[in-house]
């Protein structure tokens, strides 16, 4: 029943026949809805009616509640998973492009990775770093007493190593030697024969660069000298040929051989 307009309001108040009343107007060809007319409401079944819908026929029917209620379920997710599987497959259309080539630079002839280190050297390597990590220069008495004898440190024996370190750094503190450390003992080793012992016979260096030929250094590895050491060491490294860094040598049995400058 269309809702009532002020003209027929005003008829009715009249007392005029509801057959003699004017028609109301049509409005399907204008395009703004009329005032006269309510807004028909949409009658298409929601995803959440059809549940409820279910639950009705489940309370007249003896089919199992269970499976009706299951097939309401799937009825009712049906379409978003269709829209969900049409857009997983253009976005795989678009992302089917072929894959880039990544170039992978290995290591230089004589170096080795760090997977390909003995565990007595992977030991003391490990030791170092956690004196390092821990940012105590203190820590790293633990490693220098490890062995018997105490690295070859460019001082004297009788010199305690961890005052050593202190009084070179800038603040006291020893951090620079650990940072040194760190830096150096990131870096894939060297992997030197020395001796005739066949089973602990090798001796690995840090940096590897230090034991290669500075002669020929390709512009990658020239900017590994700027990285390991201060740029007047590096300038100085590229042209007198000779390295002027640190050097860390650990033997095939995890014994701390060597960390001094080359000067």
């Amino acid at each position: 029943m269309p809702f009532p307009t002020r003209s027929h309001l005003i008829f009715q108040r009249r007392g005029v026949p509801a057959l003699a009343r004017p028609k109301q107007r049509a409005c399907a060809a204008e395009t703004r809805p009329c005032p006269g007319h309510r807004s028909r409401p949409n009658h298409r079944i929601r995803p959440v009616g059809i549940i409820v819908l279910t639950a009705i026929v489940y309370a007249v029917s003896p089919w199992p509640f269970a499976q009706v209620l299951q097939s309401a379920t799937a009825m009712a997710a049906e379409p978003a998973k269709k829209k969900t599987t049409e857009q997983s497959t253009d976005q795989a259309k678009s992302r089917n492009l072929p894959p880039k080539r990544v170039k992978r630079v290995g290591l230089p002839p004589g170096l080795l990775p760090l997977s390909a280190l003995p565990d007595p050297v992977l030991e003391m390597r490990d030791a170092i770093l956690e004196a390092v990590a821990s940012g105590n220069i203190e820590d790293l008495r633990l490693a220098l007493e490890w062995n018997e004898l105490r690295p070859d440190l460019g001082i004297g024996r009788k010199t305690d190593a961890i005052a050593n370190f202190k009084q070179i750094s800038a603040l006291g503190d020893g951090l620079e030697t650990l940072a040194v450390l760190g830096t150096i003992l990131n870096t894939p080793p060297a992997k030197l024969p020395v001796g005739r012992d066949f089973e602990n016979n090798a001796i690995y260096v840090w940096p590897g660069l230090s034991e290669m030929d500075l002669k020929s250094l390709s512009s990658a590895q020239k900017v590994q000298l700027h990285q390991l050491m201060p740029t007047t060491d590096a300038l100085q490294t590229i042209k007198s040929h000779k390295w002027h860094w640190y050097r860390l040598a650990i033997g095939a049995d995890g014994t701390w051989h060597v960390f001094k400058k080359n000067d």
